[in-house]
């Protein structure tokens, strides 16, 4: 927001620059402002500094390259020939936008952005959206610049190097329309079991609650409600534990047991052994009561 507000304040003066600011500080407030005056302290530190002090990952810049050209899903000799496309065309186009005055704004938010991703410390691949827009803008400015050129000469080359773009922009979406990231969790068939239960349900991934139609239900209950049981890590104060993964943080384990056996049945979505639990942990909580099954979801009922 800085750099488009500088950019319009540098170009359309000092005053279209403010607007933009202070417009983005208005739409910022109106979210997180209810939450800062609510608890002010517990909100910057869980917003922010637990945020800035999360475990840093592997770096892997070669994968980090591939999710921000949209390259993942592809695989073998197909992957490398799109790839180096992808990345010839893009540089060429970062050239031209950076020469054009009307276009260096686009060509230094695309910049930005690449160095906020290459130095955040961890990576997941949907982080890769983040430059996005930057992207699809730089490439649409230098294919822009291109047509104009060419259509100086001939008339037929911009409208059909348009549709090869536009038709290579949804090739390149193919392989998302094949890939399932998960199951359809069993909303009703779960709340039918614990529906005449009295007391929490608990879960290790909110979401269930909501499938369920349970989330009002524990909260008019009183129930304790943990919004993120994984993100809790990030927060606790845990020691040497704090930079080692959930399934070796002694203390987030100890969190996370005491949480789930709070409440009169379980519902465990998220995690399993080696993967936020520990063994321990996991062959613990496998070992309560089952109150039912849901497709694959055991409900349980926690142990004193």
């Amino acid at each position: 927001m800085l750099i488009v507000a500088g950019g319009l304040a540098w170009r359309r003066g000092l005053r279209r620059g403010l607007t933009v600011l202070l417009s983005a500080v208005a739409s910022c407030m109106v979210v997180c402002l209810p939450f800062f005056l609510a608890a002010p302290r517990a909100m910057w530190q869980m917003v922010v500094v637990d945020q800035i002090g999360r475990r840093r990952g592997s770096l892997e810049p070669v994968k980090r390259v591939t999710d921000m050209l949209g390259m993942s899903l592809f695989s073998g000799q197909l992957k490398l020939l799109l790839g180096t496309a992808m990345m010839a065309a893009l540089i060429a186009s970062l050239v031209v936008c950076l020469r054009r005055p009307r276009l260096r704004l686009l060509a230094v938010l695309f910049i930005s952005h690449a160095l906020l991703l290459a130095v955040t410390p961890m990576w997941f691949l949907h982080y890769a959206g983040v430059i996005a827009a930057p992207l699809v803008l730089v490439l649409g400015g230098g294919l822009a610049l291109a047509l104009q050129k060419v259509a100086t000469f001939r008339s037929w080359p911009a409208p059909a190097v348009a549709s090869l773009a536009a038709v290579a922009v949804l090739l390149s979406a193919l392989p998302i329309t094949q890939r399932r990231q998960s199951q359809p969790f069993p909303g009703p068939a779960a709340a039918a079991i614990v529906a005449d239960l009295p007391g929490c349900v608990v879960t290790d991934y909110p979401m269930t609650l909501i499938q369920m139609n349970l989330l009002r239900r524990n909260l008019e209950r009183g129930c304790r409600f943990e919004v993120d049981l994984g993100g809790a890590s990030y927060h606790l104060q845990a020691g040497e534990d704090k930079e080692k993964p959930r399934t070796r943080n002694q203390v987030w384990q100890a969190y996370a047991f005491e949480y789930l056996r709070t409440g009169n049945a379980a519902v465990i979505a998220r995690f399993s052994s080696g993967d936020g639990f520990s063994p321990t942990t996991a062959k613990v909580v496998l070992s309560w009561p089952e109150l039912g099954r849901a497709g694959k979801y055991v409900i349980r009922k926690p142990q004193p």
